[in-house]
């Protein structure tokens, strides 16, 4: 296992808390999609050893257009994640070889 998972918390004087979760992921990291049911709202789920991370969007709400635009966002960013891995995975074959 190469990746890892690890939570900080700032607590800093006459500010608000920030929590951050960092996943790095590896061979062990399974991401799912859960759809939409009569009872509940979609939504993707990453676990990583003993972590687990849900995004979703509301489940007590109709969608509205700034569900869409975070989920347009969402979308975006994981395409750029997928082609950067790509590109740097082409990279080093052609390294390789």
């Amino acid at each position: 296992m190469t990746g890892f998972t690890y939570t900080s918390v700032s607590l800093a004087p006459g500010s608000e808390p920030r929590v951050a979760i960092s996943v790095f992921l590896d061979e062990s990291t399974e991401v799912s999609y859960f759809p939409t049911t009569p009872d509940g709202r979609a939504f993707i789920a990453i676990k990583h050893g003993k972590v687990s991370v849900h995004l979703g969007i509301s489940s007590d709400a109709e969608i509205i257009d700034e569900d869409l635009r975070l989920a347009r966002e969402l979308h975006d960013a994981t395409a750029r994640f997928l082609a950067d891995c790509e590109r740097l995975h082409a990279d080093q074959d052609s390294a390789a070889a």
